[in-house]
């Protein structure tokens, strides 16, 4: 497997991961709080993989929850 390592924003990310979440947080009456404070959040990753690993991490807290969850 060939990873594209590249300078990317992880606040930027896991925004947007979470968005297109809200959909299935809204059918469970769940929400997710995000705390994206850190001072430097520019990371060296394979964008498309990181997203996958943040977008399984929040697809399984939705999944294997009961109603009005708290991420």
């Amino acid at each position: 497997m060939q990873f594209k390592n590249d300078n990317v924003d992880a606040n930027m990310i896991v925004a947007n991961v979470v968005d297109n979440f809200q959909l299935q947080l809204a059918e469970k009456e769940g929400k997710c709080n995000l705390y994206l404070e850190a001072t430097n959040a520019n990371i060296i990753a394979d964008e498309q993989h990181f997203t996958n690993v943040i977008s399984n991490l929040v697809d399984n807290a939705i999944k294997y929850s009961n109603d009005n969850l708290v991420i």
